[in-house]
């Protein structure tokens, strides 16, 4: 929406998020969306077991499940945006903290 705001802005009158209708949509937002949590929980754990049965088929370690969870919730600093882990994980970037973990 937040796009679509910017390039057509005379078709938009309303920017709010069509799920929780309280914040302006924009993907940083979608990702944080009250509307969203039960989502999330279920994207996130699939991920986790997808990324913990990869590390230990390819490289042969075991990687704790809590931790990655933690770490892809974990509201602090990252590399791409301040505050959101879940954000880089899903545009593909590899948060600062992630290398601990491993």
């Amino acid at each position: 929406m937040d796009l679509l705001t910017v390039r057509h802005s005379e078709y938009f009158t309303n920017i709010l998020c069509f799920f929780c209708d309280s914040k302006q949509e924009s993907f940083d937002h979608l990702i944080i969306c009250p509307a969203f949590q039960n989502t999330w929980k279920d994207i996130t754990s699939s991920a986790v077991n997808y990324a913990k049965t990869k590390a230990k088929k390819n490289w042969d370690i075991d990687i704790s499940s809590t931790l990655i969870t933690k770490h892809m919730n974990d509201m602090s600093a990252n590399i791409y945006v301040p505050k959101l882990n879940r954000s880089a994980w899903i545009k593909g970037f590899m948060p600062k903290g992630f290398n601990r973990i491993v």
